[in-house]
Parts: structure tokens; C-alpha cells; sequence
């Protein structure tokens, strides 16, 4: 299983940021092609803001997905707080990504670090264990 030991060979929260920013961000959004160099995709940068790099909506989505793909993630109930709280930047993502492949179970990140059954806002992620099969 690919993603699984993408998550592994990221160990701390450098790494992961680092594999976000250029497999997730920069060639995922293929940021080159509207002039947005790598050195600009900083851990603080803010990826939604005019100030920051101005990515929208759809934008998030990919990123969410790409974040899924590479680390073996599935996260559900995504709504805006939960982007606002865990997606504005790459360190947040990094973040999110590290709590989550620590506990290695299903649960919820959370601004101090507890999984939480239903947090009021908030997605539920699961590690991917494998593809489906039918019983």
C-alpha cells in the first residue's frame, strides 16, 4: 500500500510539510503554471487570502484530496471551520496530518491535540487500511 508508507517515510512534521508543499500544493495545483514559484509556498503562507496565495475553493478541494492520496487519509464532515482551523497553511495541514498518522486511528484534529468522538467542528478521519472488498 503506497500511501501508508508515504505517511511512514514523513516522520516529523518538516518532512510532512515539506512532501505537502511540493507533491500536494506545488505539482498537484500545478502552481508553476500560473507563476507561483516553490519558494513562495512557505509553512505560513496563507493559501486562501489575497495576502497569501490567493487559492480558491476548489483549490481546497484538490489539496484535501491530494492530502488523503499521499498519506493514506480518509477525512469526512469536512465543512469551512474545519478548513479555516486545519487547512489555512502548509504548517497547519502538516499538523493535522502528524496528529492524526500518530494516533493511527480514527478520531479527530482538534486545536489541543485530543481525538474527540463528534467535535462540533470537525472531520472525522480514519486511517485507509486497504481498497474495499465486498464480503
Amino acid at each position: 500500500m503506497r500511501e501508508a508508507q508515504r505517511v511512514e517515510t514523513c516522520k516529523t512534521r518538516s518532512e510532512i510539510a515539506d512532501h505537502i508543499r511540493l507533491k500536494v500544493i506545488y505539482e498537484g495545483l500545478e502552481l508553476d503554471e500560473i507563476g507561483i514559484a516553490l519558494a513562495d509556498v512557505t509553512d505560513d503562507v496563507l493559501l486562501f487570502e489575497e495576502d497569501g496565495l490567493n487559492l480558491d475553493s476548489i483549490d481546497g478541494l484538490e489539496i484535501l484530496a491530494g492530502v488523503q492520496r499521499e498519506f493514506g487519509l480518509s477525512l469526512s464532515n469536512v465543512d469551512q471551520a474545519f478548513m479555516e482551523e486545519h487547512c489555512a497553511t502548509v504548517g497547519r495541514l502538516a499538523r493535522m496530518v502528524e496528529d492524526l498518522s500518530r494516533r493511527g486511528v480514527a478520531g479527530n484534529p482538534s486545536s489541543n491535540g485530543t481525538a474527540g468522538n463528534t467535535p462540533p467542528a470537525g472531520a472525522v478521519a480514519e486511517r485507509a487500511v486497504g481498497p474495499a472488498t465486498d464480503s
